[in-house]
Order: structure tokens, then sequence, then C-alpha cells
């Protein structure tokens, strides 16, 4: 929970933070177990806070997150499947980071054709 969710505050935990909190989880590679009873702690905590009156409702109820790790699983199997289908497909992506960049700055379709067309990859 700590490095996580620790740092905020009780009474501005959304569900978002806990959606991308529980992804991260799944990302890391942490096993189910661990997901669910940290979810099941942040659950607990989360309903005393709203029995105290701090929060109004639970943000932590957070269900379909065991959905991600057989998306995951999936990836693995096949990795393939994360690909982009076609030429097209990269250069609209690539034109798209220009156009929500600041200035539209074109040197970011580069990053991105650079990346898929050659082994630079995140990993």
């Amino acid at each position: 929970m700590v490095p996580t969710l620790g740092h905020i505050p009780v009474r501005i935990i959304t569900n978002g933070a806990v959606d991308r909190a529980v992804h991260s989880w799944i990302a890391d590679e942490y096993s189910r177990s661990t997901v669910k009873n940290s979810l099941a702690v942040l659950v607990r905590v989360m309903e005393q806070a709203v029995r105290e009156g701090i929060i109004q409702r639970n943000p932590a109820q957070v269900t379909g997150w065991q959905r991600e790790y057989q998306r995951a699983e999936g990836e693995l199997d096949d990795p393939r499947s994360l690909a982009l289908p076609d030429w097209e497909t990269l250069t609209a992506l690539a034109d798209a980071l220009v156009k929500r960049s600041a200035k539209h700055f074109t040197g970011w379709a580069d990053v991105v054709i650079f990346a898929a067309c050659t082994a630079a990859r995140v990993g």
C-alpha cells in the first residue's frame, strides 16, 4: 500500500487511484493473493473512513480485477497481439501524438516510428 496509495490522504483517494494501483500491481507481477489481500485491507480501511464520516462512499470496491490477470497471461502467450497491425496505424499513432504535444512537436512522431521500426522498446 505505502508506495502506491499510502502517501495519499484517505479523503482524496478515488476509484481511479485504486484502479491504477491494482493495474500497477498486476503489471508489476504481484501474485493474485497479494492483490486480493491488499484490496481486502484497503476496503476495510475505507469502510472505517465511511463509518467515521471522512468519506461518503468506499472507492476501494473494485470488481473485475481478476480478468486483468487473464489478459496479461494472454499477452504473454501471444505477444504479437499487442503489435500494431500495419504502417498506416503506426503513422496515425505518431500523428496523433504530435497533435496532442505542446506546440505540435514533430520529434515525437520520429521517436515513435524509430521505436516501432527498430528493436528499441520500453522493456
